[in-house]
């Protein structure tokens, strides 16, 4: 039986606020991502020893035969080890019946719907298929808008650890209107980790970053995120849309940043050099934080872009204050080429993210500012075209 329900038979948050979703979410990309690169062997091993040490903590059988069977298991199934787990959950789900026929003939409706509630937790954990629409049948029965947030934020973790992100957004969304119609500080402060993370998956990272930061003091979401991975997550975010008197004031010398300063030292090192302008060892930390995106369940599908954007933002910082600058200059400020320095930038400059030019035959670059006033100009005859041909159209309809 589970660990969740050895422990806290008689309290059903325990359990769901304590229970490993998203790690396991986590540890089930690892080894995707280690089928792919067989050069991550060692990163293989250790998830497949944390993830047999949760299925066996947690006895999930359903889980580990769904696991087996998806091929990214690189061990032969244990028989007599899913046998056991079988049984475990099959005795466990016969006690947590039962309960529910003693709360139905003895006792009131809370003490079915916290049967009921076990049940459904319980599947959630071992990974039954049927966990889903369990857990959707007892928030109907729900009464309370704290209990049924609670259980409206489980199934967002349950999604969490499905990688949906379609799913996700929709308890997201369901939790911030049972918190408008009236939700605690907790549980409030606890959505903005949820819906942060939601935002961070995909790629909407400004609004990400400003949930983190108002989040920042009071996390209390450690039953979604490790404290050192939430701030890890948080820097990110920040590095990569405020200004660099933001930066400094919100992140770098944040209490609860320095607080994990060791922890999450490669995401730390990377803010501080951009914001020292050391980019030759900027560079060096963003190679070192690009490795660890590609493992990471959220960030892996943004990796290229992160990255790309953070060299974007590097180069024009480095620009901004020059009318010109030799390219050998400014490729040994960054520690790389010349010839690397010039493809980087004309790619930039080309697609409008840099403006500058370079002249090869001086080996120079030279600044332009944007013109901003041309450029709201082109916004305002833009906007007035699509006006017209909406005004137009609705003229063409009432004539009818």
């Amino acid at each position: 039986m589970s660990l969740s329900f050895k422990t806290a038979v008689g309290n059903v948050v325990e359990g769901a606020l304590t229970y490993p979703f998203v790690k396991l979410a986590q540890l089930k990309f690892t080894l995707q991502a280690t089928k792919d690169c067989p050069d991550l062997a060692a990163a293989q091993e250790q998830a497949v020893t944390e993830l047999f040490e949760l299925i066996k903590k947690h006895d999930m059988a359903p889980f580990y035969e769904a696991i087996c069977a998806s091929g990214l298991w690189p061990k032969p199934l244990d028989a007599t080890l899913l046998a056991q787990l079988k049984e475990s959950n099959t005795a466990a789900l016969a006690r947590f019946d039962a309960e529910l026929e003693t709360a139905k003939e003895s006792a009131g409706p809370s003490e079915v719907q916290a049967a009921n509630q076990k049940i459904a937790e319980y599947k959630a954990f071992i990974g039954a298929p049927d966990a889903a629409a369990a857990l959707e049948t007892v928030l109907e029965s729900t009464v309370g808008a704290g209990p049924r947030l609670d259980n409206v934020l489980l199934l967002a973790r349950f999604a969490f650890s499905l990688a949906d992100n379609a799913l996700i957004g929709k308890y997201i969304d369901r939790a911030k209107k049972l918190i408008d119609a009236g939700g605690d500080w907790d549980r409030r402060n606890r959505l903005k980790v949820y819906e942060g993370t939601y935002l961070m998956s995909i790629r909407d990272f400004t609004r990400a970053s400003e949930l983190f930061l108002s989040a920042l003091p009071t996390f209390t979401s450690t039953e979604l995120l490790q404290y050192d991975t939430f701030i890890s997550y948080s820097i990110l975010m920040c590095l990569f849309t405020l200004d660099r008197e933001m930066l400094k004031s919100k992140i770098l010398d944040s209490p609860e940043v320095l607080e994990v300063a060791i922890k999450v030292a490669p995401f730390l090192n990377l803010a501080e050099s951009f914001y020292n302008c050391e980019y030759r060892a900027f560079f060096t930390h963003l190679a070192e934080v690009e490795a660890l995106l590609k493992k990471d369940l959220f960030l892996f599908p943004h990796y290229k872009y992160y990255v790309r954007e953070m060299r974007i933002r590097a180069y024009a910082q480095y620009l901004e204050p020059y009318k010109s600058v030799k390219l050998q200059s400014m490729a040994d400020t960054f520690g790389v080429s010349p010839t690397f320095i010039d493809e980087e930038l004309s790619r930039f400059i080309s697609a409008g993210r840099i403006h500058c030019a370079i002249d090869a035959v001086s080996a120079t670059i030279a600044t332009r500012r944007p013109d901003n006033r041309n450029s709201h100009y082109r916004s305002i005859v833009q906007e007035g075209d699509l006006l017209l041909n909406r005004i137009q159209k609705l003229a063409r309809v009432t004539d009818l």
